[in-house]
């Protein structure tokens, strides 16, 4: 872990990544989040980059009294968008970047310059540090559950949660039998809340964001390792399926924990340079 905490954080960004100018609708933004199977986007102003939009951004202004009575194609990413931009140059370390990105409480860092930006490294990436052997498990790395989200949990109550307690994951159970069916993410209840915003007038907005449960919108197969399960695997999965972590089961005692993108960042910050 020490040599590839030292290596340039470029090799691991992405280089193709959206970008939108802010005056474009929250409509087009949400079409290359799609595209780019990103939560993010970059934000230009006359061609220099000056902010940056998440889905986490969208899920705490969409659907509130300003928002909810306009539609998305009238909605513009200024309104959304989080600036001034945080940005490091092209040979920072990996390690440098986690340091950067822990201090500073960001979820991606882009590298270059503001008029010329050539990577994006998000949390995620940081995965792919411990897809080769790293000696750790999951069990190493794993931090506890936090709480988790049952069948007939209201859209509503999920983005109150997701926000007032800075949730990331979360695992959907059926309380019937006590087993995992699905995760739900920011991803999920942002894309919901886009896609009904978007397709129900204004007089219906309110009544229908509270008729929509997580059984509707979450992600399945549920994302899944074991306590003794290689790091990589865990890595490999959050990679393949742009997810921002995995839940961690045993079959003796259920679930016991989350991996998450922070939990990678975290691990590549303490790593000794």
């Amino acid at each position: 872990m020490e040599k590839r905490s030292l290596k340039p954080a470029i090799d691991f960004a992405e280089r193709d990544f959206p970008f939108t100018d802010k005056d474009d609708t929250l409509s087009h933004a949400f079409k290359l989040m799609e595209k780019y199977r990103s939560d993010r986007v970059l934000v230009t102003d006359d061609k220099i980059f000056v902010g940056i939009m998440t889905k986490r951004d969208v899920l705490g202004k969409l659907m509130v009294e300003r928002t909810r009575r306009v539609s998305a194609s009238t909605l513009h990413v200024s309104s959304f968008m989080v600036h001034p931009l945080y940005m490091a140059t092209n040979d920072i370390t990996l390690a440098e970047a986690a340091n950067l990105m822990m201090s500073k409480g960001i979820g991606s860092l882009p590298l270059g310059r503001e008029d010329e930006i050539v990577a994006l490294l998000h949390k995620i990436d940081f995965a792919k540090a411990f897809l080769d052997k790293s000696g750790l498990t999951a069990n190493d790395v794993m931090t506890p559950l936090p709480k988790v989200s049952h069948i007939g949990d209201r859209l509503v109550k999920l983005r109150e949660e997701f926000l007032k307690n800075n949730i990331v994951l979360l695992p959907v159970i059926d309380s019937n039998n006590g087993k995992i069916i699905g995760i739900v993410t920011v991803s999920e209840i942002a894309d919901a809340l886009f896609v009904y915003h978007d397709a129900v007038s204004e007089s219906s907005r309110k009544r229908v964001k509270r008729e929509i449960y997580v059984e509707d919108i979450m992600f399945r197969p549920p994302l899944l390792v074991e306590p003794e399960d290689p790091l990589e695997k865990a890595a490999k999965l959050m990679i393949e399926n742009r997810k921002p972590g995995v839940v961690v089961v045993s079959k003796e005692k259920g679930i016991l924990g989350l991996i998450t993108a922070e939990n990678l960042v975290s691990q590549v910050s303490s790593a000794k340079l």
